[in-house]
């Protein structure tokens, strides 16, 4: 469950994880940029990241 809080500061949603390479596919509803730090919040998981690529169809990105 999420709290009024959390759904607003949600900038998206994991939709796959390679646990092999430690990869996380995100569709986003908000801007995210490299460099930034992010939560990653589940049912098993809870801890925070920066973020230190972003790629779009196997390219790096700044921003997406």
């Amino acid at each position: 469950m999420v709290d009024d809080k959390n759904q607003k500061d949600q900038l998206g949603r994991i939709t796959h994880f390679y646990s092999k390479i430690g990869v996380g596919i995100i569709k986003l509803d908000k801007e995210l940029k490299v460099g930034d730090e992010i939560q990653i919040k589940g049912n098993t998981s809870d801890f925070k990241q920066k973020v230190d690529e972003l790629q779009f169809d196997h390219k790096n990105i700044d921003k997406g």
